[in-house]
This record gives structure tokens, C-alpha cells and sequence, in this order.
């Protein structure tokens, strides 16, 4: 399977995506504990 430049900056930003909203519920997370 070839990738095309558009398809890995699409994979690329889908995954950066999904670290920041869960690097985002963890912060959410701990706020809510202390």
C-alpha cells in the first residue's frame, strides 16, 4: 500500500489529535482529584 503525502499528514494529525484530547482528559482528571 502507497502513501501519499496528504494520507500521512491526515494519519499524522488524526494521532496527534487523539495524544492531545487524552493528554487533555488526564490534566481534566487530575484537576478534578486535587
Amino acid at each position: 500500500m502507497k502513501l501519499y503525502p496528504i494520507q500521512c499528514i491526515l494519519v499524522f494529525c488524526s494521532i496527534r489529535l487523539k495524544l492531545s484530547s487524552d493528554f487533555v482528559k488526564d490534566i481534566h482528571f487530575l484537576v478534578s482529584v486535587h
